[in-house]
């Protein structure tokens, strides 16, 4: 899925306001829209650049490629940047990957609820 950005906000300023409740609409590998909601940004240490990464937790809003009503349609990217510098996210398919960034939410939330 690629971006798809008309507003004058930076991908990055949207995600990172706790006030946001824009949308983020990306292009699926068909040229179709979806239209995602935020559930978290989790912060994860890359150990590879030694340094942190941002992940982003993304639902769709409605059904979502024949899912059932109530299903959890989340999905993990990276906000990264393309070659011209401009912020994109980045599907992660790396199911270690994406096992680190909800254990990293759980472990957010837990902390939240203390």
């Amino acid at each position: 899925m690629s971006e798809e950005k008309t507003i004058n906000r930076s991908l990055s300023d949207i995600l990172l306001d706790p006030d946001s409740k824009e949308p983020i609409t990306l292009k699926n590998e068909n040229g179709l829209s979806v239209v995602f909601e935020q559930v978290a940004v989790i912060p994860l240490y890359d150990n590879d650049i030694e340094e942190d990464r941002l992940f982003v937790m993304l639902k769709t809003k409605g059904e979502f490629c024949g899912s059932t009503p109530g299903e959890w349609n989340g999905f993990v990217f990276l906000l990264d940047s393309d070659e011209s510098g401009q912020e994109v996210l980045k599907l992660i398919q790396n199911q270690k990957l994406i096992d680190r960034v909800y254990e990293k939410f759980e472990e957010l939330v837990n902390t939240s609820k203390a």
